[in-house]
């Protein structure tokens, strides 16, 4: 991937094409997202779920694994476009580097990390922007129904918005995963990112089908509709 420089767009991806036609009419949703935080928990399998709302900067033709991963639907907005939005690159963390260790020290105010403790450091409200550089997550690939993947997540160049409500307070913490349900996820649904035409860039999607119906149903978007090229 470093042979590719970073996209003048950021884009959102899906796997199905109806959760693409929810974002065009009613935005993008900022959902609860099960980040790990063992690395700043001394260790401890910890994890906090905020609502977040992804994007990427990778460059469509260095994208092929990513969308394998989180869908072949996507909407791209161009940088330019987004400065009312507040979105930010995630920062990447090393768990044996010193900035790491320099933040588990501000962090560490008990002998258990908790979100409680967590909020009388004045980094927290950062917190949803930091990721560690390597690590394991759930596997996303489609030929793999269980089990964790390793991951250098630096590859992944991704960007979030942090939505604004719920608030903290409404933040989850658990030291198992899957912990959060439907009803977290509705806390945040007044917190869509509205997406105006003139914001989109393109939307991409998989086969002449697709563009055929989605022209029907967004004819403003009709010129930039587009499929994935071969080889992308």
């Amino acid at each position: 991937m470093n042979e590719y420089p970073r996209d003048y767009r950021l884009f959102h991806y899906t796997r199905e094409k109806q959760y693409l036609i929810e974002m065009l009419k009613y935005g993008i949703w900022p959902r609860f997202s099960e980040e790990e935080f063992s690395w700043l928990a001394g260790g401890v399998q910890y994890y906090i779920a905020f609502p977040i709302a992804c994007f990427c900067d990778i460059p469509i033709a260095a994208a092929g694994h990513h969308r394998r991963k989180y869908g072949c639907y996507a909407v791209a907005i161009h940088k330019n476009n987004i400065e009312h939005l507040d979105l930010n690159p995630v920062w990447y963390i090393r768990d044996s580097g010193r900035y790491a260790e320099e933040l588990r020290q501000r962090f560490q105010n008990g002998p258990r990390f908790t979100i409680e403790r967590a909020k009388q450091c004045d980094l927290f409200q950062f917190l949803p922007l930091m990721k560690v550089a390597i690590g394991s997550q759930p596997s996303r690939e489609p030929k793999i129904i269980d089990g964790d993947e390793a991951m250098d997540f630096t590859e992944e160049l991704e960007w979030r918005l942090v939505a604004k409500t719920p608030s903290s307070d409404h933040w989850k913490e658990s030291y198992e995963r899957s912990f959060t349900n439907e009803g977290d996820h509705q806390k945040s649904l007044s917190s869509r990112i509205k997406l105006e035409t003139e914001m989109i860039e393109e939307v991409f999607v998989k086969t002449t089908n697709d563009v055929e119906d989605l022209c029907k149903e967004f004819p403003k978007l009709r010129s930039k509709i587009k499929i994935w090229l071969e080889g992308e």
